[in-house]
Formats: C-alpha cells, structure tokens, sequence
C-alpha cells in the first residue's frame, strides 16, 4: 500500500476535489499526499508500542535499555501509564532516542515477530520509526517527540499515542485500531465489540456551532454507541477524552503556530472522528485553547454517528473549525459496518471527504 500511495503521489497532488470547507481545498490542491501519509506511520506506532508493552508485561520478552535512553526505569511503563513528558524539556522521548532503543533489542524485537507474537503491524515497529525519521527529509530526530502513550487498561478505554512535533510545530494524536478479532467470541477483548455494537448514544453538541443547528441538535446529536462509550464512558478515573484534551495542553502551553492533528485506522479512525468534532467545536475560552481548524485524517474507518452527526460536522467544517479526510481501499468493508442502528434502524453516515484507493487510480 505504501509504494502504491507513493505512486500516486503526482496525481493526488495537482487534484482539486469539492469540499465544504476552503482550508480542506487548499490542502488538497497543494499536496495531499505530503499531508496525509506520515500519519500512516503514527498509527502504526500506536499499534506497536502497545504489543510490545504487552509482550514485556507477560514475561515474552526483557526490554534492553541504552546509556541514551532517557527513561532509565522501563519497567514502571508495564504498570503506568507513559507520561514521557519529564524528558527534553516537557517534549517527551526523541525519534532519535527511540531508535536507539529500538537497535539495542533489534534481536527481541526480530524474534517475537518471526514467532508470530507480534501481530502484522506491530511487527513493523523498526520500519515505522525509521520511515518516519527518513520522512523530514534529513532534519534533526531530535525534534519530534514521543511525548505520550496511554494503553494501560485498554479494555476498558480507547489506546492512543501523542507525538510532539517541533520541527512542523503539529501535535498529532493517533488512535490504535481493533485488534483480537477472536475477542469478539471469547470477550477478553473489547474492540470488536465495539465495531459491530449497532447502538446510538447522545453526543453533546459543540459549543461553538450549536447557534448554527436547529431543534433537538442544538443539545445533541446521535453517534455509535461502541465508539462514544470508549472515549466519553468508560470505566476508567478519568474519561479517555478528558485525559486526551488534558495531554494535548499540557504540550501546547507556551507554544504558539502549532496545529493538532487526529488520525487512526479502522476503530481507531472512528475514534478519530469523534474526537477531532469535539476539539474543533470546543469553546476558546481555556487557558490553553485548543488551536483551530482541527485536521482529522482516517484510514479505513466505519461511520461515527448518523446524519445528525454529519449535519453537525459539516457545520464545523463551513466554520473552518475542521478539516477531515478519509481514506480506504475500493474493497473494505469495515467503512460499511454497520449500516444502521439496531433499535431504530437509524442509519450511519460517513462525515467529512473521502478518497477511495484502487490498485491505479482514486476516487
């Protein structure tokens, strides 16, 4: 897929495709593909770091630590949360630093992937921080940061990753997708679960465009249920979404021209969506307001909410509060499931611009 993309990329670039929203036009005429497609690494990433904390926390495997490596105590990351912003002046963990790490246990890392202990995406994590290191063309990986990962309880709430990037001045937040298909039947995990649970929760509207909606949308519109229950309620001290908002001022306090950018693949990508309408439609007046327009960029992900959410979200984006694009292949079905709500039959649509891949050509 990723030499594919690369193929395209002097297409996607002189494109220009109908939207709502002049910032999503102008981003598209200039380069989709230079905007979008480092973001496949970060949801790479979100997939990785967690098997591998896994892995560690089960006794597979015993993490090598390096001189350069800022976190001198790994162990404490199989019970807590990773909060790694005590290092590089509040940024977190260096790319460069991370590669580091990951050469001192190339040779674990290698074995559990040939054993099959990793799954397809978490076994790519040398090649997905060394693409996104060779990605800025040369710069200083000293620049961009891991500076959060949060998979600690993760059947219970949403796993999802923050990387710092001061070079581009982007904070971009990556959700982790459905993994444990086999949980769906066995219940040890809940991600399947909450792909093809059919029922509605009421989200609360945005602030910021409720004067624009009419009726009953002024309060609320209706979203996956699934989907809103692991980032809003969870059974978890504080609300996944409440911790993500709190993550990403915690990096924006002092900085200016920064941008914040929410991306995911497949469950992840839902959780995308839902997250970026409500940051993008969150009121300004915080001590560290959240920079707008809000970019959301998904990969392969099923419908958030049904059209009271897109009616909302179209708004955000007419507003210039929000620019969303999606991606996937001609022949996914996981963009299809479900179609509609179980009780009600109300059906579930897709928000946002969309651009389908076929093995030559985009749509």
């Amino acid at each position: 897929q990723t030499h594919k993309a690369e193929q395209r990329q002097k297409t996607l670039t002189s494109t220009t495709l109908p939207c709502v929203s002049e910032n999503i036009r102008m981003a598209i005429k200039n380069n989709v593909f230079a905007e979008c497609f480092p973001h496949i690494g970060s949801s790479g990433l979100a997939y990785a770091f967690t098997q591998i904390i896994d892995l560690a926390r089960d006794g597979k495997i015993q993490l090598n630590n390096p001189k350069e490596f800022p976190a001198k105590d790994l162990k404490r990351f199989l019970t807590d949360s990773m909060d790694l912003t005590a290092y590089n002046n509040g940024n977190g963990v260096s790319f460069y630093q991370l590669n580091e790490l990951v050469k001192a246990n190339e040779e674990v890392l290698e074995r559990v992937r040939d054993n099959g202990d990793l799954n397809p995406l978490a076994g790519q994590i040398v090649e997905e921080i060394r693409t996104l290191i060779k990605m800025y063309d040369g710069e200083v990986t000293n620049g961009i940061f891991l500076s959060f990962h949060r998979s600690i309880q993760q059947d219970l709430a949403c796993v999802y990753t923050i990387i710092k990037d001061t070079i581009n001045k982007k904070i971009n937040i990556a959700f982790r997708g459905s993994v444990k298909m086999l949980g769906l039947i066995t219940g040890d995990n809940k991600d399947w679960r909450r792909n093809f649970q059919p029922g509605l929760a009421d989200l609360n509207t945005p602030e910021l465009i409720k004067h624009k909606l009419k009726g009953e949308l002024q309060q609320s519109v209706k979203v996956r249920k699934g989907f809103y229950e692991y980032l809003f309620d969870n059974e978890v001290e504080i609300q996944r979404y409440d911790q993500i908002r709190k993550d990403i001022q915690t990096l924006l306090k002092g900085e200016t021209g920064y941008k914040v950018v929410v991306t995911g693949h497949s469950l992840g990508g839902a959780l995308a969506s839902l997250l970026s309408f409500k940051l993008a439609g969150f009121s300004k007046d915080e001590d560290v307001p959240i920079p707008k327009p809000v970019t959301c960029i998904t990969w392969a992900a099923p419908p958030s909410g049904t059209n009271d959410f897109r009616i909302a979200h179209e708004h955000l984006e007419k507003e210039g509060l929000l620019r969303c694009l999606r991606i996937n292949n001609w022949d996914d079905s996981v963009p299809t499931l479900p179609p509609a709500s179980l009780f009600g039959g109300r059906r579930m649509t897709h928000a946002g611009i969309n651009i389908r891949l076929t093995d030559s050509t985009f749509h």
